[in-house]
This record gives C-alpha cells, structure tokens and sequence, in this order.
C-alpha cells in the first residue's frame, strides 16, 4: 500500500529538500572553509583520538544548569515570576510536548521513517553554557537528553533566529575545521551531503524546527572539578548557518543522547562516558543553579551522595536509539502497589512503541493512557480531601486541602529493573494552584510512551552510564552540591 504524507510531513520534506539545496549552493560562503580540506581528512579520520592534556579516565567535568526560569537563563527576567505563574506555564509547556512527541510518533509510523528528534527543540526547560574555539568563544545552549546533535549558530548566517549573545564565528578560531565527507561521525549524521567545502548537515525536531550548516571540529572548553577550565579538541558539531524555528533565546543544542554525535559519546575518548545531573527544586530554580558532571561521578569530590546510588539497565529502542528506556515493574501510591501493572505494561513492542524513558526537557511525568488511568484511581482511593477543580492549569487530579495547613499527601513510587526504587513524595508529585488547592501533576497521553518529567527527578542524582549501558539513581539534595 502506497504510504501518503500528511500535510505537515509534507511540508517539513519540502523544505528539508529546499534547505539542502540552498545549504550546498550558499551554506559557507564568508567563512574560510578551505583550510579544512587536506587537514580535516588526515587529522579527524584517520588519526586516533588521544587523551587531551590534563584529563584521564577517572577526570570529572563539571558544569552548571540554569533552569529556564532562573534570573541567568535566555528566558530569565529582572521581574521574577511568581511560583503558581511559573508552574502555569511548565503545565502548558507540558502539554505542548506531549503533544508533539504523540502527532510526530504518529507521522513518522505512517510515513516509515523518523525525524532526529520527535521532541519540540524550543521549549529550553534547562540550558548550559559553552565555550567552542581558540580563543573561547561562549554561547548559552539547550541541554537536551532528547536528541544527539551538538550545534550552535554561527555567523554569517543565512538563516538564523535571535539569540541570546553573538553566534559563534569561525573566522574568529584558529582551531576551527570543517569535517571531510568521509568523516565517521558526518556518515553517522541521519541526513548528510557532501559539498566542496566538506560535510553538510541537516538536522530535525519534532515541532519542524531545523538547523543546517557545515558539521566541523573546534575545541570545547568546559569547567573541571576543582574549577579548573579543561580543553577537548576535535568535538564534532554543527555550525548552523540556515536555521528555522524558536530555540528559546539559546545559541544551539547540546545534545545528551545516547548516539555517537551526543557530547557524552564524543567525550568518551577523553573522559568515561557517563555524565549526571542532580536538579535542585522547582522553587530554588530560579536562583540556584543545578550541576552536571561529565565522567565518573564516583571520583567527584561532591558526590557524597553516590554511595546510594542503585543501577537499574538502559534497554535499547532500535526504533528510536537516542532515549534512555529503563525498565518499570510496577507503581505503588500511598505504600500501595497499583494492581494490573506489570513489566509487560512498560514494555517496547516490535514497532518501536511503549517503554519509559527519562527526559530532562519535559517538566510533567507523562503516561500511557492505561497506566495513567490506574494512577488516578489509585491516588482517589487514598485520598480524602475534597476534589477540586484545577481552573486553567488542565491537570486532572486537583484537592482542595484549605483548613489542613499541614495536609500529607501520599508518596509514589517507581519501581524499576535490578531492585532501583524512585520515591517521590507529594512535592515532586503535586503542584499548589490556586489558593489551597493542590493537583497532582502528571499527565496521560494518547499513545504508548511514558516520560518521566524533569520534576520527579529533582532531588535526586541521577547517573546516565553509557560505558555499562545502566542509569544510577540516589535522593541527593541538589542544592548542597
């Protein structure tokens, strides 16, 4: 049977075609490309990549994440918002990516194939600053665990939305080369040609917003443990001259994925590839910033709390290889495990569907249908308070505890593969609307997926281990790191 496009496809393919038609007749201009030709080959194919000075296996970098709302982020505003303004907008932040994440599964199933990422690139719930040159040029990125791309805009530019700060200048670095066309990593790029100047990549995200440029190799300076600045050569990432779409005032993306063009895959040479954030709370975000650890975590003089951690697998999605799916047996509510739930439950069927997976873009744990139903029920049932509505925040599940200023709300808990447990307790699991009223915050969605939201993993380390294909969890207090 003949496989139609909707609309939407439609439209993305066209002007994916037009893009890289564009790209291979006007991409480079103004920039020196041709510097890269003969060096690019010998030194990013076919040299093997050396441990950088001053860095070992056991090396921990650390940086910090800034929470859209927090006063230093792109979004960040002199007039802080006030906490129910605040948790307004993630709810709805929510609902548009669950949104996306359910249209784009659909179209990629009708049309046999996949965007790069079927997240929306815009909504920038966490970002991380970088350096890239010689000297360091500094951008503001997105931190996203959801796709594997690293790039930023660069100048000139044919194409590109406003940001906060200046594009990155290639002009600017003497370390900056562009990757051959036989490069590994331009062949493992979903969508790549080739022009006279060297790779040209095109890359996709699920609410159609695209970048397309030069994919190259710079230095990538980054802040050690101890507060020592650390320089990683040949860093492979896109210099985005053709951009569409909202990037919430951030210069590019740096992707966190499991693939090999992901920052975590790409520092493996230099430093193990793992990487771990702890995300301090919702109410503390707009003023403390939360950190990220690149390397073992376990030689990071901050991390007293890894002695707790517990290590639960990463299942492989052949269908969608970028995301970290963790396997879940069973939820309870209130010290109740929730009948009818079971590994099957959470299970990836043979296209690609089901599974949970943890995303740091999503604010709102979403799940299926079925299990979110289960929730519900189970959280009335042990829950006496009155219902009440949740106005214009469209959560489903709201109490109106006024006149118990000391209400306790009961925990849940996740229970994963290999005996990890993630206790949540009703802070992480219920957010203040209006007055006295509370609601729980979770969504349900459509199709199969589950996402655990950036909001059940504050307060807790959280350890991506790409070396033994795991992820480590422990309670932490993210503020004291």
């Amino acid at each position: 049977m003949e496989k139609k496009m909707s609309g939407t496809s439609f439209v993305i393919a066209a002007a994916a075609v037009v893009f890289v038609l564009l790209v291979s007749l006007h991409c480079c201009d103004g920039i020196d490309l041709q510097k890269s030709n003969a060096a690019a080959a010998s030194t990013f194919t076919s040299l093997p990549r050396q441990i950088a000075p001053g860095l070992h296996s056991t090396s921990v970098i650390r940086a910090e994440l800034l929470h859209r709302d927090h006063m230093s982020s792109p979004l960040g505003s002199t007039t802080p918002k006030s906490l129910s303004d605040r948790i307004l907008e993630a709810v709805k932040r929510s609902i548009e990516r669950r949104d996306y994440i359910e249209r784009n599964m659909k179209a990629a199933a009708a049309a046999g194939s996949g965007l790069e990422s079927w997240v929306s690139a815009g909504e920038g719930e966490y970002f991380m600053e970088i350096a890239l040159g010689s000297p360091p040029q500094t951008l503001i990125t997105i931190v996203d665990t959801g796709s594997d791309l690293v790039w930023v805009q660069c100048s000139p530019c044919s194409s590109c939305f406003p940001q906060t700060g200046p594009n990155f200048e290639p002009a600017k670095s003497k370390t900056y080369r562009t990757a051959s066309c036989d490069d590994r990593l331009c062949l493992d790029l979903p969508i790549q040609s080739c022009a006279k100047s060297g790779c040209i990549y095109e890359y996709e995200y699920g609410d159609g917003s695209m970048t397309v440029g030069a994919f190259s190799y710079e230095i990538v300076t980054l802040e050690s443990s101890g507060g020592k600045l650390r320089s990683l050569p040949q860093i492979a990432f896109g210099c985005g001259q053709m951009n569409s779409g909202s990037f919430a005032g951030a210069g590019g993306i740096v992707g966190l994925g499991r693939g090999a063009l992901s920052l975590p895959s790409q520092l493996s040479p230099y430093i193990s590839d793992k990487f771990s954030y702890c995300l301090v709370n919702l109410e503390m975000s707009a003023t403390k910033t939360s950190p990220i650890f690149f390397g073992d975590i376990a030689t990071a003089q901050t991390s007293t709390s890894a002695a707790g951690l517990k290590y639960t697998p990463l299942i492989n999605n052949p269908k969608h290889p970028t995301f970290y799916y963790v396997g879940v047996n069973g939820i309870s509510v209130g010290g109740q495990m929730i009948a009818g739930l079971s590994a099957q439950t959470f299970s990836i069927n043979t296209v690609g569907n089901g599974g949970v997976i943890f995303d740091s873009g999503t604010t709102l744990t979403i799940w299926n249908s079925n299990v979110y139903t289960l929730i519900l029920q189970a959280y009335r049932s042990a829950i006496d308070f009155p219902i009440a509505t949740g106005g214009g925040y469209g959560l489903n599940l709201c109490y109106d505890t006024s006149g118990h200023p000391s209400a306790v709300l009961p925990e849940m808990v996740i229970y994963f593969d290999n005996d990890v447990q993630l206790h949540s307790p009703a802070t992480s699991m219920f957010l203040s609307a209006e007055g006295d009223v509370k609601c729980l915050a979770m969504l349900g969605a459509v199709t199969d997926f589950s996402i655990i939201g950036n909001l059940q993993q504050q307060d807790h380390l959280l350890v991506f281990d790409n070396v033994n294909q795991r992820m480590g969890l422990a309670s932490a207090n993210c503020a004291s790191f």
